[in-house]
């Protein structure tokens, strides 16, 4: 799976991200929980990145109240500051588009 609907990794993270919680994530206190293992790496090579790109911008990420990150590679997506709205148990993120190519 590649995300390549932008050049720039902060967009594809998020929206890695974003389609990581409307898939797998559950709902929590603060916004989604992607209880899923993926590594720097992992997600590094899911977005074509390097590691030390992906941890700087997870890094930002956080600073900028978007993404809370726990223990065991786990991150809360935090909705309100996101943008994300409930609509019958699904999430609906404004402004944001994502495109998934498999190969």
């Amino acid at each position: 799976m590649q995300i390549r609907s932008h050049k720039r990794v902060d967009v594809m993270l998020l929206k890695l991200l974003a389609w990581l919680s409307t898939r797998f994530g559950q709902d929590v206190d603060t916004g989604r929980l992607i209880d899923l293992r993926l590594t720097h790496q992992d997600l590094s090579e899911l977005l074509g990145a390097t590691r030390v790109t992906v941890t700087r911008t997870l890094n930002q990420l956080e600073q900028q109240g978007l993404i809370e990150r726990l223990p065991l590679q786990r991150i809360i997506l935090r909705e309100k500051k996101f943008g994300i709205t409930r609509f019958r148990g699904r999430s609906h993120f404004k402004n944001l588009t994502f495109i998934v190519h498999k190969i």
